[in-house]
Parts: structure tokens; C-alpha cells; sequence
């Protein structure tokens, strides 16, 4: 057997003692921990069918509910005990939903482009991270090495010495 094959099956092996070793402690478990695993696969498959018609009434719910709530707690601070016959906690509670509603209606395009652009980033770096995982940086090339070699010969530090070591060997 070639060294690379061998090299292979030696890493192939644990893999598949884990996968068996947690094969056999997952079926132990009783149906009411996979239950809610389960539900959250179906979840997550069933809005990623039609989530984009969910998200926007599910964000003005959102800005209606955290309205309310913020209209139900602060008027009362603010206001007088009555407003329009209603007492105010019910009365900011009714301008707090509405105007939340407004606002998360207003909002949701630049909410859901931060939101993307968050995500994206964070999937850029993930697959940078694994790109200089799987292709790691051997050696640096002519024009670092050089520059190491000249314009910071004068520095002192431990991480250029070791860098200079690396280039060296």
C-alpha cells in the first residue's frame, strides 16, 4: 500500500469510530430529544419555500408587537392618566403598535439589505478562513522577502525573526 493511501485510511479511521460511537449514543436517546430537532428541520425547510412571503408580514407583526410594548410602558411616564377617555398605558399601547407598524413597513428594505450584507460577509470570510485552511501560505514571495530582508532589518521583534527564519529556510 502506497505511504499517501496509508496516510488516508489512518485519517479515514477515527472519523469512522466517531461516526459510529455517535451513532450508537444517538439512538439511545428517547423520541422527545429528536422531536425538536426535527420540528426545527421542518421549520427551516418550510420557510425556506416560502419565506419571502413571510418575512415582510412577519417584520410588521414585529414592529407592531415591540410598538405596543414600548408605547404601553413609556406613555404612561410621559402622558397624562387619561388620553381620549382611554387610560394611557391602552392608549400608547394603540399609538405604539401603529407607529411601530410604520416604521418596521418603512424600514424593512434597509433591514433586510444589512441583514444580507451581514450574512454575505460573514460567508466571505468563512470561506476565506477555509480556502487559507485547505491552501495554506507555504513561503513568501520574492518581493516580501525582500522587503524583510531591507526596509525592516532595523526592527527587533520576535514575530519578524521568525518570519525571517521561515524565508531563511
Amino acid at each position: 500500500m502506497p505511504k499517501e493511501e496509508m496516510m488516508q485510511t489512518a485519517a479515514i479511521l477515527p472519523l469512522a469510530q466517531i461516526a459510529d460511537n455517535a451513532g450508537g449514543h444517538l439512538s439511545d436517546l428517547p423520541l422527545t430529544a429528536h422531536l425538536p430537532i426535527a420540528l426545527a428541520l421542518v421549520a427551516g425547510f418550510l420557510l425556506w419555500l416560502v419565506g419571502g412571503r413571510l418575512i415582510k408580514p412577519a417584520f410588521a407583526t414585529l414592529g407592531f408587537v415591540v410598538g405596543g410594548m414600548l408605547g404601553f410602558l413609556l406613555l404612561p411616564i410621559v402622558a397624562p392618566q387619561n388620553i381620549l377617555e382611554l387610560p394611557s398605558p391602552y392608549a400608547g399601547m394603540i399609538f405604539g403598535g401603529l407607529s411601530g407598524l410604520i416604521v418596521a413597513i418603512v424600514v424593512f428594505r434597509l433591514a433586510l439589505g444589512i441583514a444580507s450584507a451581514g450574512a454575505l460577509a460573514l460567508m466571505g470570510m468563512l470561506c476565506g478562513l477555509a480556502f487559507v485552511q485547505f491552501q495554506p501560505i507555504s513561503h513568501a514571495d520574492d518581493a516580501t522577502a525582500n522587503a524583510l530582508a531591507t526596509d525592516a532589518g532595523t526592527i527587533d521583534t520576535p514575530a519578524l525573526d521568525a518570519l525571517r527564519r521561515t524565508i531563511a529556510d
